[in-house]
């Protein structure tokens, strides 16, 4: 599965094919390498971001406080994202 695929981009373009502003590169990278730390429901749905497991990783990347909680607040917004995309995908397949 290609990045993107089968999340419907509305747009027309390819869902593959995206751009990072600068200013989210930072958190889009630390995003790529705990993308797999997440809890799962029962029926495999996505209920957030294990953060247990991804504190002491952002401890290492980003000794500055300041900026790891702002890296925090990102991911968080991310994977809210994720979750909310799974779920309209989930509602579309049940129609």
């Amino acid at each position: 599965m290609s990045l993107g695929e089968g999340w419907g981009a509305s747009d027309g373009s390819d869902a593959s094919t995206f751009e990072i502003w600068p200013e989210n590169w930072a958190c889009w990278c630390v995003f790529a390498e705990v993308c797999q730390q997440w809890r799962l429901a029962s029926n495999g749905a996505l209920l957030g971001l294990d953060l247990g497991a991804i504190a002491p990783y952002l401890e290492l990347v980003e000794p500055d406080p300041t900026e790891r909680r702002a890296l925090w607040q990102d991911l968080c917004h991310i994977a809210s994202g994720v979750i909310e995309a799974q779920a309209k995908q989930l509602a579309a397949n049940k129609k």
